[in-house]
């Protein structure tokens, strides 16, 4: 089974559409609100900021998606 300590992280220029990409709004502690995020899912996880950090998306209204990192 390989390890994905080593993997390489998707950073913004390898992304394939910059529509793929929602935009940070607000951050209060580890939670973070972002718009433009059409086509999420509750419970998906997603990369956050410009050191990737991993969250999951707790809530869902319109284009925004309320993330917990």
């Amino acid at each position: 089974m390989p390890s994905a300590y080593g993997a390489r992280l998707t950073t913004f220029e390898d992304s394939e559409k910059e529509s793929e990409c929602g935009y940070v709004r607000k951050v209060s502690g580890p939670v973070v609100i972002a718009d433009g995020m059409n086509g999420a899912a509750m419970y998906e996880l997603v990369r956050v900021g410009h050191d990737n950090l991993i969250g999951e998306i707790i809530r869902l209204e319109g284009d925004s998606a309320t993330i917990q990192a």
